[in-house]
């Protein structure tokens, strides 16, 4: 499906993921003046032992899968802010990057050479998304935010439409949802998982 969207000559290329579940409101991102525009998406974070990094093996958190990131003064290091947004939003929000579950993406960024990582492949759909590896061989960069991030320093414009919606279905632990939701007064076991 990648392959087909990434040779259409149209003036965006919609990409959704196959666990995410769209609305009726998905659709706006389409018409987003944003060079990239992805709607508003949520990601449960697992600790412990469905962790990926060390850095995702902190307390659960859910999160908008929209991220700012801003030069720590002191250390001269990136740091990066996960967004929130209220649940009635419905504005365009410039961010950093982004979660690519659903996204859509003109047509000038997909024809952009220099968000490349690598050759095409054989049928020659671009190599535009990357999992950007330490050399420990640990994850330090997943495809979405790489993908985005490098797409914002280029220079172009990558929105989240808090009026578009997209959900986003996950197994989840319910044990750390309690841990999230109620703090030190959570059960000390959740009896069933359940899916969103």
């Amino acid at each position: 499906m990648a392959r087909a969207s990434f040779r259409t000559p149209k003036d965006r290329v919609l990409l959704i993921d196959d666990d995410m579940i769209p609305d009726e409101t998905t659709a706006r991102v389409l018409f987003s003046p944003a060079d990239v525009a992805v709607p508003k998406m949520y990601r449960f974070r697992h600790n412990g032992a469905l962790a990926m990094t060390e850095s995702e093996n902190r307390p659960p958190e859910i999160a908008c899968c929209a991220t700012m990131v801003k030069k720590n003064e002191e250390t001269g290091e990136e740091d990066r802010f996960d967004l929130l947004f209220n649940k009635d939003a419905t504005t365009m929000v410039k961010v950093d990057a982004a979660g690519t579950g659903c996204i859509a993406i003109k047509r000038a960024v997909v024809d952009d050479a220099r968000l490349e990582v690598g050759p095409p492949d054989d049928d020659g759909t671009p190599a535009m998304f990357r999992m950007v590896q330490s050399a420990s061989g640990r994850i330090s960069e997943w495809e979405d935010v790489d993908f985005t991030l490098r797409a914002t320093r280029l220079g172009y414009s990558v929105v989240v439409d808090t009026g578009a919606r997209c959900g986003h279905r996950k197994a989840i632990n319910l044990d750390a949802v309690a841990e999230l939701v109620l703090g030190d007064k959570a059960p000390t076991r959740a009896k069933e998982e359940v899916s969103v």
